[in-house]
């Protein structure tokens, strides 16, 4: 039997390099906010979950959300919110505090509305039966690299470089345990935290059309499942 998880939501960024008035994961795609996507695939998944915990950029709340039609209808799972911080792992830490007891964590972000919701499942029991901390989506590099800096160098061999996704999931102990060692607030995600602590992340096969919005141009991009 597989144990339950919480599920974190980081929807506490200003999208500075997006632009505009609204934050990115208040902008719509498919008539919804990007957000909504990621919560109806947790309502989906609700059988594995505990509860869903977001945070969100000061002065927002559950009602907000709702008013902005941000959270499904007959949403099944309970709904957790706390004030972000300036930087993801500041959010983090936030975000754990609301979490309460769980086995297993999943931490995702709001700017990826599309990816599959059978992706909660099948990460929890992937990681159920392996000795490791952590399981990250991961998509391989198709195009050729060019290191960039004046001049081009090119990469030559790609095959071991992918694209980090989200949601990645990490065991709640094991993370505590890699947080408390973190004496920096720059981690790209959560798998860099483990990394960093001395913890073994696997990658679990991702997808390409789990386009994370940072752009405007990258919403003309999300394709339809």
């Amino acid at each position: 039997m597989i144990a339950k998880a919480v599920f974190i939501v980081l929807a506490a960024g200003s999208g500075k390099r997006f632009g505009g008035a609204v934050p990115k994961q208040y902008l719509r795609w498919r008539a919804r906010p990007l957000l909504y996507w990621s919560l109806a695939n947790a309502a989906k998944a609700h059988r594995f979950l505990t509860r869903v915990v977001i945070a969100l950029p000061k002065g927002d709340s559950l009602a907000g959300l709702k008013a902005r039609g941000c959270i499904p209808a007959g949403f099944p799972l309970e709904i957790v919110t706390v004030t972000g911080a300036a930087t993801r792992f500041g959010s983090l830490k936030k975000a754990l505090r609301g979490a309460g007891d769980a086995d297993f964590i999943f931490v995702h972000d709001a700017a990826r509305p599309n990816w599959p919701a059978a992706w909660i499942g099948g990460m929890l029991k992937f990681l159920a039966h392996r000795k490791a901390a952590g399981a990250v989506p991961v998509s391989a590099v198709r195009e050729t690299v060019k290191w960039v800096n004046g001049s081009l160098t090119t990469v030559p061999d790609r095959r071991l470089l992918h694209f980090s996704q989200t949601p990645q999931l990490a065991r709640a102990q094991d993370l505590a345990r890699a947080l408390a060692k973190s004496r920096e607030d720059v981690y790209l995600d959560e798998a860099q935290i483990l990394e960093t602590a001395g913890f073994k992340v696997l990658p679990y096969p991702g997808d390409p059309l789990n386009i994370k919005v940072t752009y405007p141009g990258d919403l003309r991009l999300l394709v339809r499942r």
